[in-house]
């Protein structure tokens, strides 16, 4: 999904221009004995063992983790466990499928202030992130592979797609590439987990409760990057007595986030911000020369550059110009922009943007496309209900296309809107074209006890303000109602654009 690392359009075709100038972990069986721990948290010995079923949404059922070899090049800190869970509830608890848990102990004898680190649409524990075993200190950390995703069973794999990167990256879809397409989402009917189960999030926590349950957690904290809000609210929906408080960053949730509302201001402030920065602003007004591009655009310029697959030339139009204004959330090429942006308005940069286009790879999972094509505002503008009353020239944009070449797709399940007195922690930084106030303020309006803090001059905090987001973070999970020092977040050290 490309909204997911915010890295299209011209984000790829800057990427392209600055190129051109222990093992294992596997845990002992589990344990017959469980200590308690301090908190009142049931611990686990050395591996979970079998707990009952407390939720309504589950009949009751022992819920057993089984201790897993953890893939080659995993941190020596963590442990692998698989957890099954039932297909579908309400048939009951067979057929199952496993789902892949990887475990952080911050002390192997006893559970220490748990958090689910849920990450993304379908979040997927990534073995290549080098601070797996940094986060949250002196917590534990778990992380679940949600059904249809990472290790998990029921993930469908589609090749075929990945050979039309820049049909795709362009949403300008060939014969050819409709057809790969049509293959890819035939091919989940086969799967042993139903396609559209991956997007019921209220299953997904259902999920997530029973691999709470088999590692013997009483209570723990939820951690929700992004549009892991959505799961982490079903959570809360599902379960209320077993969060003891949420931390997000970013949040976005089934009709709230992904708009152009959200990009438009974005972009708004990142212009602002580069206008007050004179190494920023020599390039121009970002304002004025995004307008200049767009009208540019108003006729599409068709490039010499070709799809590998399909043979048609890359076509650029205001659609993957206003797409290509993600870039802003790039850590890694934000800075660029300003850079880069004005060669759109006399064309010197049409033939990188469109080798950027055929260069930037296509995650070949199924599961990846289908946040494209929602109705409501998710992790893309939605096709029936957006917020795009206040986006400007950014309203213009929708997935519609591509949508409409591949057909319907699941819908996911609608957002879970909890009354809670959970404490909530939100941090919103800058640029991040995901999410807003706004957005944040509908998502938690059922919380009672929820703190917005807005990051200025940056994109993300996990990577520009890492030792100040997590001592925050940590400091609001010791004590969740008590005040809250966010002044490392509020006045950052550092600024993306100077």
């Amino acid at each position: 999904m490309r909204h997911r690392n915010t890295t299209t359009g011209l984000t790829i075709a800057l990427a392209l221009v600055m190129a051109a100038c222990s093992s294992g972990g596997s845990s002992s069986s589990p344990q017959a004995t469980v200590p308690t721990s301090p908190n009142g948290t049931t611990a686990v010995s050395s591996a979970p063992t079998t707990a009952a079923s407390t939720t309504t949404t589950m009949a009751a059922a022992p819920a057993v983790a089984v201790a897993a070899t953890c893939p080659d090049g995993a941190a020596s800190s963590l442990s692998c466990f698989t957890v099954a869970v039932p297909v579908d509830p309400a048939a009951g608890a067979t057929p199952a499928v496993n789902l892949a848990v990887t475990v952080r102990r911050a002390d192997a004898t006893t559970w220490t202030a748990p958090v689910l680190s849920i990450l993304g649409t379908a979040p997927a524990f990534s073995w290549t992130d080098p601070s797996a075993s940094t986060v949250f200190t002196g917590h534990d950390v778990i992380w679940i592979d949600q059904r249809g995703a990472g290790r998990s069973d029921g993930v469908t794999t589609c090749p075929d797609v990945v050979k039309y990167p820049g049909d795709f990256h362009t949403d300008n879809l060939s014969p050819e590439a409709v057809a790969a397409f049509a293959a890819c989402f035939a091919k989940t009917k086969s799967s042993v987990v139903p396609f559209a189960s991956i997007f019921d999030h209220a299953l997904v926590a259902a999920d997530f409760e029973i691999v709470r349950r088999a590692l013997a957690i009483d209570k723990w904290a939820l951690y929700a990057g992004s549009a892991g809000a959505d799961i982490a609210l079903h959570l809360v929906d599902e379960a209320p007595a077993s969060v003891s408080a949420l931390v997000s960053r970013t949040p976005t949730a089934i009709g709230a986030g992904g708009s152009m509302n959200d990009l438009a201001a974005a972009f708004n402030r990142f212009a602002d911000d580069c206008a007050a920065a004179p190494k920023c602003s020599a390039k121009g007004d970002l304002k004025q020369v995004l307008a200049a591009v767009y009208q540019r655009d108003v006729n599409p310029v068709t490039t010499k550059t070709v799809d590998p697959g399909s043979g048609r030339p890359i076509v650029l139009d205001r659609h993957t110009l206003i797409d290509s204004m993600h870039a802003i959330g790039s850590t890694a090429l934000a800075t660029l922009v300003p850079e880069f942006l004005p060669g759109g308005v006399d064309g010197s940069s049409d033939e990188q943007v469109a080798q950027a286009f055929i260069s930037n790879p296509i995650d070949p999972f199924a599961w990846e496309f289908v946040g494209h094509c929602q109705n409501l505002d998710y992790t893309f503008p939605g096709l029936v209900t957006t917020s795009n009353d206040q986006a400007g020239i950014f309203a213009d944009y929708t997935p519609k296309r591509f949508c409409d070449a591949v057909g319907p797709l699941p819908q996911y399940s609608p957002r879970a809107t909890p009354t809670s007195d959970i404490p909530v922690l939100a941090v919103l930084p800058s640029y991040d074209p995901r999410s807003s106030v706004t957005t944040l303020k509908h998502l938690f309006s059922g919380f009672a006890n929820t703190t917005i803090v807005e990051v200025p001059r940056i994109i993300d905090p996990i990577s520009q303000l890492r030792d100040c987001f997590f001592a925050t973070a940590n400091a609001f999970l010791a004590a969740p109602t008590a005040t809250l020092d966010t002044s490392c977040l509020t006045s950052p050290a550092v600024a993306t654009l100077s």
